[in-house]
C-alpha cells in the first residue's frame, strides 16, 4: 500500500481522532490522537501493515524482532512472522518489559524469560506503533546494545515528530506514515488558551481520570 492508502485504511478503523484536545504520554498537548488499539483489533489490517515493515527490512538478514510492551508485542509477532516467510528461515519475536522506575518521559526497558541470551550477537530490528518523542526507540536501542545485539534499524506505523535515523542515532528508520501534527508544550498550549476542553476518553488524561 502507498502511504495515502495506508493512512486511509487506518482512518477507516476510527483510530485517528482529529479536532480535539488531547494530552499525550509525553505530557505535550495536541489536536489529534492516534488510538493504536483501534487498529490492532483488525488482525488482517495489522498483518498487512507489519508486512510492509518486514518487506522494507528483508535484505537486512534480521534474526530477532523486538518491541516494547504493549503495541510493540503485537507488531513484533507479525513482523517476525512475515520476515520468516520472506527470508525462508525462522525469525524470532521477543518483547521488552518496562523496568522498575521507568517513566513516560524517561522510559527504561528490560528483557526477561531468557530473551537476553537470544539477542546476543544477533541482528535485531526494533518495532513500535507510534514514534512520538523518540524516547522509547532510544531506550530500546540502548537495551539491544546492552545485550550485545547488532541493531539494524527500527520500524513504526506512525512518525509524529519527523524523526529520522540520525536524530535517534540508529542505523535506519522506516515509518509507514509521517504525520505533521500540531503539538504544544503543556505550559504554552494554544488549545488551553482557547478554552478547548481536554478529551478524557483517550491519552494521558484518561489514565489520570480512571
Amino acid at each position: 500500500m502507498s502511504e495515502t492508502q495506508t493512512l486511509a485504511a487506518i482512518r477507516a478503523t476510527g483510530a485517528l481522532i482529529s479536532d480535539g484536545h488531547f494530552v499525550y504520554t509525553s505530557g505535550a498537548h495536541g489536536d489529534t490522537y492516534f488510538n493504536k488499539d483501534a487498529v490492532f483489533m483488525h488482525t488482517e489490517l495489522t498483518a498487512r501493515l507489519c508486512e510492509q515493515i518486514a518487506r522494507h527490512f528483508v535484505h537486512q538478514a534480521v534474526d530477532i524482532v523486538i518491541g516494547p510492551v504493549a503495541g510493540g508485542v503485537i507488531m513484533g509477532q507479525w513482523v517476525a512472522n512475515h520476515l520468516s516467510k520472506l527470508q525462508d528461515r525462522d525469525v524470532l519475536a521477543i518483547y521488552a518489559d518496562k523496568a522498575k522506575g521507568s517513566t513516560d518521559q524517561a522510559p527504561r526497558f528490560i528483557v526477561k524469560r531468557g530473551y537476553d541470551k537470544a539477542i546476543a550477537h544477533k541482528r535485531v530490528l526494533i518495532v513500535d506503533d507510534v514514534l512520538n518523542m523518540g524516547t522509547s526507540i532510544r531506550a530500546m536501542r540502548d537495551l539491544v546494545a546492552q545485550h550485545d545485539g547488532k541493531l539494524v534499524g527500527a520500524g513504526c506505523l506512525i512518525n509524529r515528530y519527523s524523526h529520522d535515523a540520525h536524530s535517534l542515532q540508529i542505523p535506519e528508520l522506516y515509518s509507514l506514515i509521517k504525520l505533521k501534527l500540531h503539538i504544544y508544550d503543556a505550559k504554552a498550549c494554544s488549545l488551553c488558551k482557547k478554552g478547548v476542553p481536554i478529551n478524557t476518553d483517550y491519552g494521558k488524561a484518561k489514565a489520570a481520570t480512571s
